[in-house]
C-alpha cells in the first residue's frame, strides 16, 4: 500500500508553507489600507453625500415630466372616446389650448392615427375625408392587412407637416408599441428612433407615446374584444435633447448626464447626452455614478448621472494614492520573493513521492477492479497468469493451471463449450464472453473476459493475451433487481390510485385493482379498448384524441375526463400518462394513474359562479365610473390572471401525486409479527432492517392524537371485520424528530373460516399535499384582498386627489402665503392624503402579481449599493447609516423587477430602523449560498427583535406589531419576492440583539440568460 499518511502529512504541510507569503501579502497591504483609507474618508463622504442629493433631484423630475405628459395624451385619448367624431378644428382648438410650449415644454405635437383595415381601406379613407381631414399619401406604398396613417398632427408646422400620412404599422418600432398600447390599454413608448420631422443638419434621438382609443371609450375584459374594439391611437413625439433641456433646465454644469434605452449602457442605446463625452461605461474616468433604470409609459430608460472634474475639483487625493501605489508595490515585492523560497522548498518533496504513487495505484487499481491479466503462447502450450487472475480462481501464489488443459479443468461444465467454441473459431482478432468456474475451493464464481489474438505472416496464431474479470457481484445484483421488480409490480395492485398500462399498439392490457372497484368492472370488459366504455360520451372524443395524440408522438400527458363509478355515476378524474421503455431503449408501451378530482371541479363550478355574479355587478356600475373603468378592468385581467395561475398550481399538484411516497406493513394477528416494506423504514426516516418495530413501539412513532384513534381503529376492526375505518389521516414523527403528515389505509383479510388473521395497509406521505392545500387557501385569501381592494380604492383615490388639488392650489394662493401660520396644517394635509395614496397602492401591489415582462436581468451589487446610498435621505432617516457587506468578489446577477426589488429593500431598512435603537448600525448583505444557484441578501439590525411566537405571523397581511402600522410593509415585501422567484424569512440574532430579514433569490448564471 502507499504509505498514504506521510503522503497526507506532506500536503498539509505544504499548505501551511504556502500560507506564509499570504501572511506578508496580508500583514503589507493592511497596513497599506489603514494609511490610505485615513487620508480618503473624510473628503470622499462629503462630496458623496451631495452627489446623491443632485442626482435624486434629476430622476424625481425625469419621471414627474413624463407622467404629466402621460395626463395629456389621457386628456387627448378621453376626447376621442367621447365623442363619435373630432373634426379638424376642434382637434386643433383643444391641441392649441394646452399651450404646449409654453406648459409642456420637449414635447413636438400631438397627434391621432385611426386603424384602417386592409379590406375597408378605400372605403375608410374617404370617411375620414369627409370628416374634413386633408387628403394625403399613405407612406410607404404597398398592401398591407391593417394601416395606421397620422391624419392629424398638431401645432402643423413645417416639421410636423412631413410626417402626415405615414403609416405607424410599417415601421417595427412603432408597431411594437402600438401593439403593446392596444393589447394591454395602458400608454406605451418606442424604443429610440428617429423622427419623421428630423431633417436638419443635427439630428436628435427621439421616441413617441401612444395611447389607444376605444369605441365609446371603453377598455374591454379580453384581449379579443380590445383588439375589435379598438379605434386608433393618440400620439406625442419627443425630440430627446429638446425633451430633457426642458425637463432639466439650468443644471449644474459640475454632473454629465446620459439616458439610454433599455437596461443596456452602450454608446447605440444612447438617447441623451448633454456633452460629447461617454462616461457611462467608464471611458471617461468618473469618481462618482448613479444609475436608475426608470420605467417609463411600460419602457426601461437607463439614466446615468456622472460627476465631472469640476465637481471634484475641491478634492485632492494625491497623498492616498502616493501611499497606495508605494504600499502596494512594497507588498507585492515580499510576497513574490517569499513565493520564490516556499515554491522551492516544496518542489522536490513533490517530485520524490511521484514515482511510489504511479506503481503502488496501478498495482491496488488492479486489486480493486477484481481484474487480472494472461498471456497464452500456443505454440508452447504455456500460460501466465497475474496476481489478479490468481486471486479470482482461488489459487495461490504459483499455483495456477501451466497449461491450456488445466484451464479448461476450472470451467464450469455448462459452460465450457462456450471456450471450446471460441478456441475452434481461429479467425477472430478480438472477443469477450462471460462464463463461469470452479474455484480450488468450490465456490463457483462469475467471469467476464476480454481476449486478442496475434497472427504472423502465415495467418499462424503466436499470441493470445487479455484480461478476465470477476462479475459475480453484478450477476447477483441482476437477479436482486427482477425479484424487485417483481416485488413492486405486486404492490401496484394494492396502490389507492387507479393504475393502467398500454402495450406498443396502445391496448390497454393492465388495470389494478383500485380501477376495477371503481368502474365495477372486470379486467376482460376494459382491456383493450373496453374501458372508453366508461367514459362519458361528451368526453370521449377529446379522451381519445390528446391518448392518440401522444402515443404517436411518444410523450407524457395530462388529461381530465367523466368516468362512470360502480354505482353510475359520473366522477371527474384526473389522467396522466407516461411512456416506459426497455433497458436497451425500445418503447415498451404506457404507464399511467389516474386521481379522482370531482370535489375539484365541483369547487371549480363554484368559483366561475362567484366570478361572473362579480363580472355582472361591475359591469353594473361601469356607466358611473367611466374615468376609473380602465384601471378597474385592468385590475379585473390581472385577477383573472391569478386564477389561472391557481388553476395551474392545481394542475400541478395533481401531476406530483403520481411520485407520492408509499410504504405498505402487514400484521399477522395470529403471531402479532408486523412486516414493513423498505420505502416504510424511509418513510419514518430509518434504515431498513429487520424486524420491524413492534405495535408497541408505534406509541413513540405516532403523535399521541394519531396513535389514539389507530389503536382504536384497529381494535374496532378486530371485533367488527369494518376495515373503513382503517383509512385515516395519520401524523408520525421520523427518527430526526421532525412530524410529517400521512394517510393510512388498511384492510383486513380472513381464512377459510372467516377468522381475520391479517391486516395489510398502506401510509402515504401526503405533507407536501397539505402544504399546497395552506397556499391555496393563502391565495385565495389575497385575491379576495385583490377583489376588496379594487373598489375600495376607486372610492377613495376620488376624493384624495380632489383634496390635494385643493391643498396645492391653497398654496398657490395669495392671502395664504403671505399668512405663515397655515402652512403646517396644508404641509399636514397634504402629507397625510399623500400617506393614504400611498397605502392604497400598498394595497393594489398586493392583489396583483407582477407581470413577467417586468422581470429583467439586474445587476445586485448595483441594485443593493443604490439602495443604502439613497434610504437614509428618502425615507427620512438621514441620520441612520447602512453598511453593504459583500461576501463574493464578481459580479451577482438576478432576473427581478428593480423598481419592485428597491421598493422591498427600503420597507425591510425602514422596519430595521424603527425598530432599532439611535445610533445603532443596519447591515444590508450580500453572499451567493446553495452552490451559487441562489444569492442571499440580509438586513439586519440591533433592535429587541421579534417574540418567537410572532415570528410566522409577520409577514401575513394587516399583521404589526408597532402602534401606527399598517401590516403591509413585510407583506409586500414577500409578495415581490415570491414573484421573483425567491423566498424571504426572518429570525433573531441569537446571543446578540436585533433580528435578520434574509431573502434568497435564483442567480442568472450564462451571458445566454442575461
Amino acid at each position: 500500500m502507499i504509505p498514504r499518511l506521510s503522503l497526507f502529512s506532506g500536503s498539509r504541510l505544504s499548505g501551511w508553507l504556502y500560507l506564509i507569503p499570504v501572511l506578508v501579502l496580508s500583514v503589507s497591504l493592511l497596513i497599506t489600507w489603514v494609511a490610505w483609507h485615513s487620508n480618503r474618508t473624510a473628503r470622499q463622504e462629503e462630496v458623496r453625500t451631495g452627489f446623491d442629493y443632485q442626482a435624486r433631484e434629476v430622476f424625481s423630475s425625469i419621471a414627474q415630466r413624463m407622467d404629466a405628459y402621460e395626463q395629456v395624451l389621457r386628456g387627448v385619448q378621453g376626447l376621442f372616446a367621447v365623442s363619435e367624431t373630432v373634426t379638424p378644428d376642434e382637434f386643433r382648438t383643444y391641441v392649441r389650448m394646452l399651450r404646449l410650449n409654453e406648459n409642456y415644454p420637449g414635447i413636438q405635437g400631438v397627434g391621432y392615427s385611426p386603424l384602417i383595415h386592409g379590406a375597408s381601406r378605400e372605403r375608410q379613407l374617404a370617411a375620414i375625408s369627409r370628416q374634413g381631414y386633408a387628403e394625403f399619401p399613405m407612406l410607404p406604398t404597398g398592401t398591407r392587412s391593417e394601416y395606421a396613417p397620422i391624419i392629424a398632427l398638431e401645432p402643423l408646422t413645417g416639421s410636423n407637416r412631413r410626417a402626415l400620412g405615414f403609416d405607424l404599422l410599417s415601421e417595427p418600432v412603432r408597431r411594437k408599441a402600438l401593439q403593446r398600447a392596444r393589447d394591454l390599454g395602458v400608454a406605451a413608448i418606442t424604443a429610440k428612433l428617429r423622427l419623421l420631422q428630423e431633417n436638419g443638419p443635427k439630428q436628435q434621438a427621439g421616441c413617441i407615446m401612444y395611447l389607444p382609443v376605444y369605441r365609446h371609450g371603453v377598455v374591454a375584459d379580453s384581449l379579443d374584444a380590445r383588439r375589435r374594439n379598438l379605434v386608433g391611437w393618440v400620439s406625442a413625439p419627443f425630440r430627446m435633447d429638446d425633451l430633457m433641456n426642458g425637463i432639466l433646465g439650468e443644471r449644474s454644469r459640475q454632473f454629465d448626464i446620459e439616458i439610454f434605452d433599455g437596461t443596456t449602457i452602450l454608446p447605440e442605446a444612447m438617447m441623451y447626452d448633454d456633452d460629447t463625452l461617454f462616461h457611462a461605461d467608464g471611458t471617461v474616468p468618473t469618481r462618482f455614478q448613479a444609475v436608475r433604470r426608470m420605467e417609463i409609459a411600460g419602457h426601461i430608460w437607463t439614466v446615468v448621472i456622472s460627476s465631472r472634474d469640476q465637481f471634484l475639483s475641491s478634492e485632492n487625493g494625491r497623498g492616498a494614492h502616493t501611499i497606495a501605489v508605494a504600499g502596494i508595490a512594497v507588498s507585492l515585492l515580499l510576497t513574490l520573493i517569499t513565493w520564490l523560497l516556499v515554491a522551492g522548498h516544496l518542489r522536490a518533496r513533490r517530485e520524490s513521492h511521484a514515482a511510489q504513487i504511479t506503481a503502488q495505484a496501478l498495482k491496488e487499481a488492479e486489486q480493486l477492479a477484481l481484474l487480472g491479466h494472461f498471456d497464452y503462447d500456443p505454440r508452447s502450450n504455456s500460460t501466465y497468469w497475474s496476481e489478479g487472475l490468481e486471486r479470482i480462481w482461488g489459487f495461490s501464489p504459483g499455483a495456477r493451471p501451466r497449461r491450456f488443459e488445466e484451464f479448461l479443468a476450472t470451467v464450469h461444465p455448462d459452460d465450457l463449450q462456450i471456450i471450446l467454441d471460441s478456441d475452434a473459431d481461429k479467425t477472430w482478432r478480438e472477443t469477450s464472453s462471460e462464463f463461469r468456474i470452479i474455484r480450488s475451493d468450490g465456490e463457483i464464481r462469475h467471469v467476464y473476459s476480454r481476449g486478442y489474438r496475434e497472427f504472423d505472416r502465415e495467418g499462424t496464431i503466436t499470441r493470445v493475451f487479455g484480461i478476465d474479470q470477476d462479475i459475480t457481484e453484478r450477476k447477483q445484483a441482476e437477479e436482486r433487481i427482477v425479484r424487485s421488480r417483481n416485488y413492486y409490480l405486486q404492490l401496484l395492485e394494492y396502490f389507492p390510485a387507479m393504475v393502467w398500462r398500454a402495450g406498443t399498439d396502445g391496448g390497454c392490457d393492465y388495470f389494478n385493482r383500485t380501477w376495477l372497484a371503481f368502474t365495477g368492472r372486470s379486467f376482460e370488459q376494459e382491456r383493450g379498448d373496453g374501458w372508453t366504455a366508461g367514459v362519458h360520451p361528451d368526453d370521449l372524443a377529446g379522451c381519445l384524441a390528446v391518448y392518440h395524440e401522444a402515443f404517436l408522438k411518444r410523450e407524457s400527458f395530462a388529461m381530465e375526463y367523466r368516468l362512470r363509478r360502480h354505482d353510475g355515476s359520473y366522477q371527474w378524474i384526473s389522467d396522466h400518462g407516461r411512456p416506459f421503455y426497455t433497458e436497451e431503449g425500445t418503447f415498451a408501451g404506457y404507464l399511467g394513474s389516474c386521481y379522482n378530482i370531482n370535489a375539484q371541479k365541483t369547487a371549480e363550478l363554484a368559483l366561475k359562479q362567484a366570478h361572473e355574479q362579480l363580472e355582472q355587478r361591475i359591469a353594473e356600475r361601469t356607466s358611473a365610473l367611466s374615468r376609473a373603468n380602465s384601471q378597474l378592468r385592468q385590475e379585473i385581467t390581472e385577477r383573472m390572471r391569478i386564477e389561472d395561475e391557481l388553476r395551474s398550481s392545481r394542475a400541478l399538484l395533481d401531476k406530483s401525486q403520481q411520485q407520492a411516497r408509499l410504504g405498505c406493513w402487514s400484521w399477522d394477528a395470529r403471531t402479532n409479527r408486523i412486516t414493513w416494506s423498505d420505502e416504510l423504514f424511509r418513510l419514518f426516516g430509518i434504515p431498513p432492517r429487520k424486524p420491524a418495530p413492534s405495535y408497541g413501539d408505534y406509541a413513540a412513532m405516532l403523535t399521541p392524537e394519531s396513535y389514539r384513534r389507530f389503536d382504536h381503529a384497529v381494535a374496532h376492526a378486530l371485533a367488527t371485520g369494518d376495515d373503513s375505518v382503517l383509512t385515516m389521516d395519520i401524523g408520525i414523527i421520523r427518527a430526526d424528530g421532525s412530524q410529517r403528515q400521512c394517510l393510512g389505509h388498511g384492510e383486513v383479510v380472513r381464512n377459510e373460516y372467516g377468522v381475520i388473521t391479517h391486516i395489510n395497509g398502506t401510509l402515504q406521505d401526503i405533507t407536501e399535499r397539505r402544504e399546497l392545500e395552506q397556499q391555496l387557501f393563502e391565495a385565495r385569501k389575497l385575491e379576495s384582498i385583490g377583489q376588496l381592494v379594487a373598489g375600495v380604492a376607486h372610492e377613495v383615490r376620488n376624493p384624495l386627489n380632489a383634496i390635494l388639488s385643493v391643498t396645492e392650489a391653497l398654496f398657490r394662493e395669495k392671502s395664504i402665503e403671505d399668512n405663515p401660520e397655515f402652512e403646517p396644517y396644508l404641509h399636514h394635509i397634504r402629507s397625510q392624503v399623500t400617506r393614504l395614496a400611498h397605502l392604497m397602492n400598498d394595497l393594489l401591489d398586493l392583489g396583483k402579481p407582477i407581470p413577467a415582462d417586468n422581470l429583467q436581468p439586474l445587476p445586485l451589487l448595483e441594485l443593493c449599493r443604490d439602495a443604502a446610498l439613497l434610504w437614509p435621505g428618502s425615507c427620512g432617516h438621514p441620520e441612520r447609516s447602512v453598511s453593504l457587506d459583500v461576501k463574493t468578489n464578481r459580479e451577482l446577477f438576478i432576473r427581478a423587477d428593480a423598481i419592485k426589488l428597491q421598493q422591498a429593500l427600503f420597507n425591510l431598512l425602514d422596519n430595521a430602523a424603527q425598530n432599532s435603537p439611535q445610533g445603532s448600525g443596519i447591515v444590508l448583505s450580500l453572499a451567493p449560498v446553495e452552490t451559487d444557484r441562489f444569492v442571499s441578501i440580509c438586513i439586519s439590525d440591533r433592535g429587541q427583535g421579534i417574540p418567537d411566537d410572532q415570528l410566522e405571523r409577520v409577514f401575513q397581511p394587516f399583521y404589526s406589531n408597532r402602534r401606527g402600522g399598517t401590516g403591509l410593509g413585510l407583506a409586500l415585501v414577500k409578495h415581490y419576492v415570491e414573484h421573483m422567484a425567491g423566498t424571504v424569512t426572518i429570525r433573531n440574532n441569537g446571543d446578540s440583539p436585533g433580528c435578520t430579514v434574509e431573502i434568497r433569490i435564483p442567480l442568472v448564471t450564462t451571458e445566454d440568460e442575461r
